[in-house]
């Protein structure tokens, strides 16, 4: 079972002028797997009232869920079953961000931003295999050796005296 032990948050470091710099950590304390530190590193710089820059990269961890390793689930009506596999590991992920954001209008906001995440021993649901005449298909969770995802967001907001409205667009790819 994995437990967040402790986070650990240090105070933003004013840079300079409209430049921030925050640096946390998480340390998980899992009985099954010990412990994983994950720290992050952001940075905020805004050049002028109009313009904000934005930046981070981060570590991740997450421990195999109960389920996923000790599952055993079958729906015969539907022809599957889910097993689960005491021997997953952990997924371990590195993830990057960076966007700008564009005030032209005091009413109006305009944000690009661009990220990417891999993972490694991704946790994932595989099927085992053909299944034999008559017998479900087996599906068994499983580690991925390494996944990508990566992508871009394009935002607008206009804020009225009663509100805003929005839209936005994502583009993601992923690849396993």
């Amino acid at each position: 079972m994995t437990f967040p032990f402790a986070r650990l948050l240090v105070r933003p470091v004013l840079l300079r002028a409209g430049a921030v710099l925050v640096l946390g950590a998480r340390l998980d304390a899992d009985s099954r797997f010990g412990s994983f530190t994950s720290p992050r590193l952001a940075l905020r710089h805004d050049p002028t009232a109009d313009w904000a820059l934005q930046a981070a990269v981060g570590r991740g961890f997450r421990a195999p869920e109960f389920t996923e390793m000790l599952l055993l689930f079958e729906n015969p009506s539907a022809g599957y079953r889910v097993v689960g596999d005491p021997g997953l590991s952990p997924e371990r992920a590195w993830t990057a961000d960076a966007g700008v954001t564009w005030r032209p209008r005091r009413r109006l906001e305009l944000k690009l931003n661009a990220f990417a995440t891999r993972v490694s021993d991704l946790i994932q649901v595989a099927a085992e295999g053909a299944p034999a005449p008559g017998a479900p298909q087996t599906f068994r969770y499983a580690n991925l050796a390494a996944a990508l995802t990566a992508g871009a967001e394009a935002q607008a907001r206009v804020s009225g005296r009663y509100g805003w409205v929005g839209a936005g667009y994502t583009y993601t790819h992923a690849r396993d």
